[in-house]
């Protein structure tokens, strides 16, 4: 049937290569007008949601100025109590010291017309100023105005005129100065001094003492923040309001150092049946509280045996060694703080961890400080327990924070070389 079948003339292969051609160019004038539809439809989509975004905008802006005038009605003191209670302590601190160093520079140099203009859309000023409710009403307690004038960016700077009155802005300063450190203020940095000196005049000075105590509060009192939280489940199924007398914590940590259980005393804990308990917490006291051991912690750090020997090792070693190394040993201190009573997790073969690292100097150091003890004869890390045969998990979970934490630092130290 093939070989009978007449051959194509040239005609009528130039009909199909025609056809072929017509199809083709009209296949791609169909994709070229579905994509110009497409392209269309996602420009009108972009403009739809710009358009949005602008309106969205333009109700925040008005919004928050509105919230802006109802706040300025409160007065200084007014304002920063608010703040203090919608956004907490920590914050409120932060907006207040700012705005405490923009105002110290207007009086400092009060003929210097930069000091006098506040750029809203400034990364920190938006952050703790323009984004609380009341930071910008602050602002215009003290005199300032919006700068219609200005050309750089529509209702995005702020100004004091050249006609303001300096008391006014420096009766503010103080105002805002006092109300926040007022409601705010605790007994933590007093206390924190004496109890470091009392740990300086014990015959074996140890600094964790001081350092871990303070940890073991900060984490008491940030418990009762979290009691505040409005998650009912926690709530229910976690008292977070006392602490028991029998527990590692109160005994290892916070009796050997009576400075601490003063601290409860004065926070408000009172001693029923072998529980520390606080009953009605002042939420942003203890929230404050926080926040100064948070800074208390962070002035006793470099004198932690654990955060020295970190350093030591990660400036003696290459930065994989160390990190591996590191990381073996949180890992380990995770295992025990998840199953405390396996042995198995007690004992560390040095061989086997140096041979994932390599010999490290200041590794012995490190190993030594977070708890172990090292038998060269097994060539084993052994992990020290109380006299009673006991792991204490409250020192475990101290040095396994202090360890990251020291890490973090020791990377942030060198990155910064």
């Amino acid at each position: 049937f093939l070989l009978s079948r007449p051959p194509i003339s040239r005609e009528e292969l130039e009909e199909i290569r025609k056809e072929t051609l017509r199809r083709a160019k009209e296949a791609e004038k169909a994709r070229k007008q579905k994509l110009m539809a497409q392209d269309i439809a996602r420009e009108k989509r972009m403009a739809s949601l710009e358009e949005k975004a602008k309106q969205a905008a333009v109700a925040r802006a008005a919004l928050r100025e509105k919230r802006e005038r109802e706040m300025e009605t409160k007065g200084p003191e007014g304002i920063v109590k608010s703040i203090v209670e919608e956004y907490g302590v920590s914050r409120a601190r932060e907006s207040v010291n700012l705005l405490t160093r923009l105002f110290d520079k207007i009086l400092k140099y009060p003929k210097e017309p930069k000091y006098r203009k506040i750029k809203l859309d400034n990364a920190k000023v938006h952050k703790l100023i323009v984004r609380p409710a009341g930071g910008v009403a602050l602002l215009r307690c003290a005199g300032f105005e919006s700068d219609q004038a200005s050309s750089e960016s529509k209702n995005n700077t702020i100004l004091l005129p050249a006609t303001a009155d300096l008391d006014k802005l420096k009766k503010c300063r103080q105002v805002i100065y006092d109300t926040v450190h007022k409601r705010t203020a605790t007994c933590i940095p007093q206390m924190m001094q004496l109890l470091r000196e009392d740990e300086k005049k014990r015959e074996k000075f140890t600094p964790e003492r001081a350092l871990y105590a303070a940890m073991s509060l900060r984490s008491l009192f940030a418990n009762v923040v979290a009691s505040g939280s409005p998650d009912a489940h926690v709530k229910a199924s976690l008292d977070f309001l006392s602490l028991d007398t029998t527990s590692q914590i109160f005994r290892f940590r916070l009796r050997p150092v009576p400075r601490s259980v003063e601290i409860l005393e004065k926070m408000g804990y009172k001693l029923v049946r072998g529980y520390w308990r606080v009953t009605e917490p002042d939420m942003a006291m203890f929230e404050a509280a926080v926040a100064d051991l948070s800074l208390e912690i962070a002035k006793m750090k470099p004198d932690s045996p654990v955060f020295k020997a970190v350093h030591k090792l990660v400036k003696a070693n290459s930065d994989s060694a160390a990190k591996s190394f590191i990381g073996v040993l949180m890992a380990c201190m995770d295992k025990i703080l998840e199953d405390p009573d396996n042995t198995k997790y007690h004992k560390l073969k040095l061989k086997a961890l140096y041979r994932k690292t390599g010999p490290l100097d200041g590794g012995r150091q490190l190993l030594q400080k977070l708890g172990f003890r090292i038998d060269d004869i097994e060539e084993v890390a052994l992990l020290r327990l109380t006299k009673k045969g006991e792991v204490d998990i409250s020192i475990i979970g101290l040095r396994r924070s202090e360890l990251e934490r020291s890490w973090a630092d020791s990377l942030a130290a060198r990155a910064r070389r």
